[in-house]
């Protein structure tokens, strides 16, 4: 998803100490303009939006307060399809 929305495969980001999940993911909508694509109105990630860390689902790892810290990956995914 987050290769369709910007263009880029990967994204290297040097961040503040203490840096949440949602940090970043607000910094990378400030840079790409993806805001609405991620958050609803409300500033809430956007239900069908799932972000991994480290190859966890962020909602068993602290949710969008998680604290990223160096070397860790964030993953961005659309809604899963199928049936």
């Amino acid at each position: 998803m987050f290769r369709e929305m910007t263009g880029e495969k990967e994204v290297t980001l040097k961040l503040d100490d203490g840096s949440s999940v949602r940090d970043v993911l607000e910094r990378l909508c400030g840079v790409y303009g993806i805001y609405d694509k991620l958050f609803d109105a409300n500033g809430n990630l956007k239900e069908y939006i799932h972000v991994l860390k480290n190859g966890r689902h962020i909602n068993f790892v602290g949710g969008l307060a998680a604290k990223v810290e160096d070397g860790d990956e964030l993953a961005i995914f659309p809604p899963a399809a199928g049936g």
